[in-house]
């Protein structure tokens, strides 16, 4: 069975964080530095599901980044999700050119290519139509939508999750 989106943390969470990016957006590396130390915490308590749904474009730098998604393997979500973080650091770098990017992924990361990515990416693009994602990255938590300026630094990024997440916590309580 083919796992269309990364995800991360207990199934029954009380809270669940959909998160759409593309690895090549430099916007989406901010967003995600900030949610991966945000919810580190969140995930390990059982408190929080993070799922990361990559938006395959074919445009420049987001091009690349879908190219760096398709190497990635949803069946092993915890190296993946580290996988990707160490992408979203190194991003400046590998979406300089193709070689680099292929040499990042293949020699330094040992990835190779996952067989489903087309599988997932073709459910993702239903997904992404249906809930009218038309930039990266877009949150839902609870599936509302949650409003940021993407061009925030990681602190304030991460300011405005801890609140939202520790304000929906409490409703469950």
């Amino acid at each position: 069975m083919v796992k269309y989106y990364l995800s991360i943390g207990e199934v029954d969470a009380p809270v669940v964080v959909e998160s759409y990016i593309n690895l090549g957006c430099p916007y989406c590396a901010n967003y995600f530095e900030a949610a991966y130390t945000t919810f580190e915490d969140y995930i390990k308590n059982g408190e929080l599901k993070h799922v990361i749904k990559h938006d395959d474009r074919t445009n420049g730098r987001l091009l690349k980044g879908t190219v760096a998604n398709a190497h990635l393997n949803y069946e092993k979500p915890e190296k993946s999700y580290k996988h990707m973080r160490e992408l979203f650091k190194t991003q400046k770098t590998w979406t300089s050119s193709y070689d680099v990017l292929l040499t990042t992924l293949n020699r330094q990361l040992f990835l190779k290519e996952d067989q489903e990515s087309g599988e997932r990416s073709k459910h993702a693009r239903a997904d992404i139509e249906s809930r009218e994602v038309t930039k990266v990255p877009t949150v839902f938590i609870n599936g509302a939508k949650f409003s940021f300026d993407s061009e925030d630094s990681i602190e304030g990024i991460s300011d405005l999750l801890k609140r939202e997440i520790k304000n929906r916590l409490t409703r469950t309580e």
